[in-house]
C-alpha cells in the first residue's frame, strides 16, 4: 500500500440528489480516513466543500495502465445501485479489497456474487448504513487490509469464480436439465 490511505471508486456517483453515493464519500473523505481518494466525479465532490487537492482524477488510459493503477489504491468503494461486475473482478485479481452494498436487483447484485464466490463476504454489507461502518472498519485496520491484499489473488485464483472446468461442467448440466424438463412438457 501507498502512502496515506487511499479509496477509489471505478462509476460516477450515481443518483447524488438522491444521497446514494455523495454522502459516504463526504463521510469518508471529510471524515480524514483518507487523505486523497481516486474518483470519477470531481465536480460533484467539489461541490460538497472538499478540497479539491484531495481528490485525484484519472481519465482514459490503457488496459495495463488500468490494471497497473491497482496498485495507488487501498480499497474499492463500490458503487451503489448499480455495482461493478468486471471492475470488481479486476480490483479482486490486482487484490483490491471490494466494499459492497447489494442491490435488490440482478443488475445491483454483481459484487455479492463475486464477493461470495471468493469467501469474502465479510466486505458485503446488509444495507447503506453498515456500507458506511464497513468502510471505516477496514480503513482503520490496515495490517488486516494489508494482510487480506497479499493473498487476494491467490483467494480468486483458488476460487468458483475462476474454476472454467466447474463453471462449464455445472452449466452442460444445467442446460441438459433445461432440454430435459422442455421434452416432458412436450416443448
Amino acid at each position: 500500500m501507498g502512502i496515506g490511505f487511499k479509496l477509489c471508486s471505478a462509476c460516477p456517483l450515481m443518483q447524488p440528489d438522491k444521497g446514494y453515493k455523495l454522502g459516504f464519500w463526504q463521510l469518508l473523505i471529510e471524515g480524514e480516513l483518507v487523505p486523497d481518494a481516486m474518483i470519477s466525479n470531481k465536480a460533484a465532490i467539489f461541490q460538497h466543500s472538499i478540497d479539491p487537492a484531495r481528490v485525484t482524477l484519472l481519465g482514459p488510459m490503457s488496459r495495463e495502465a488500468y490494471l497497473g493503477a491497482h496498485a495507488e489504491v487501498d480499497m474499492l468503494l463500490d458503487t451503489f445501485p448499480y455495482p461493478g461486475g468486471t471492475t470488481t473482478c479486476e480490483a479482486l485479481w490486482m487484490g483490491v479489497p471490494v466494499i459492497t452494498c447489494p442491490g435488490e436487483t440482478f443488475a445491483g447484485r454483481h459484487s455479492l456474487s463475486h464477493l461470495s464466490n471468493i469467501g469474502m463476504t465479510e466486505t458485503i454489507a446488509r444495507d447503506l448504513d453498515e456500507y458506511v461502518d464497513l468502510a471505516v472498519e477496514w480503513a482503520s485496520d490496515l495490517p488486516r487490509l494489508s494482510a487480506v491484499r497479499a493473498g487476494l489473488r491467490e483467494r480468486m485464483a483458488a476460487s468458483p469464480l475462476c474454476d472454467a472446468r466447474r463453471f462449464t461442467a455445472n452449466l452442460a448440466d444445467r442446460l441438459v436439465e433445461i432440454h430435459r424438463d422442455a421434452i416432458d412438457r412436450g416443448e
